[in-house]
């Protein structure tokens, strides 16, 4: 290895080669929604489901991450690979045809189906104590945590082939889980670095909100 790259031995070399690692997979964009692989196939004869993609109803400090408050770190927008609204549309219809519908987010279906994101957002709270220079060193002992915070919420309308509304519904979710700082506080000072740690814990609240949406969708459409 050249001596330009050698980043050191010890605890010294282990905490850049970390800090490196940290400040590369923070460069890059990430998927705000999930998909279903392999991509679900709605059986013959299904009804034809076409989903509108979602309108973005969320506030710009949402998305820009703002107003997060002091040492908090919160999901934003760059981190995405893709719009918010249009990954959940996606994660949207592919649970719509696990559902056993044939959506689509184009051509013209016998049914319609719009929708509003809006709220997308988690934040990462550390305990007062960090706020604090030193003493968030040796508060640690006293078993203080960090606090994930997460919002998700949308809505889902559905028409038929006759203009009529057939449901109108609002999905929204609070999700709160608390994680120990660690030694020193270093698993702290981590996971503010790790916002796509944040996102993971939104997709996984989506994910529930969404199977529930679908099925909520797929039965009016059968009772039409």
């Amino acid at each position: 290895m050249r001596k330009s790259l050698e980043l050191g031995t010890g605890k010294t070399g282990i905490c850049l080669a970390g800090m490196l690692v940290m400040l590369i997979s923070a460069c890059g964009t990430i998927p705000a929604a999930y998909r279903i692989d392999p991509a679900p196939m709605a059986p013959e004869g299904s009804s034809f489901v076409t989903v509108i993609t979602f309108e973005d109803t969320r506030t710009d400090e949402e998305k820009r991450g703002a107003g997060a408050g002091f040492l908090n770190k919160s999901t934003k927008d760059t981190l995405y690979d893709e719009p918010v609204n249009k990954a959940i549309t996606g994660a949207f219809i592919d649970e719509l045809k696990a559902a056993g519908v044939n959506a689509n987010s184009s051509g013209s279906g016998e049914y319609i189906i719009t929708g509003k994101v809006t709220s997308y957002r988690a934040k990462l709270i550390p305990p007062p104590t960090a706020k604090l220079p030193y003493i968030r060193y040796a508060t640690w002992i006293l078993n203080t945590k960090d606090t994930m915070k997460g919002s998700v919420g949308f809505t889902v309308s559905v028409t038929n082939p006759n203009g009529e509304v057939l449901s109108d519904q609002v999905y929204a979710v609070n999700s709160d889980s608390e994680a120990w700082v660690g030694v020193m506080g270093l698993a702290s000072t981590a996971r503010r670095w790790d916002r796509p740690a944040l996102v993971r814990m939104l997709r996984e609240s989506l994910k529930n909100l969404l199977k529930r949406a679908a099925a909520d969708a797929v039965a009016v459409i059968r009772e039409d």
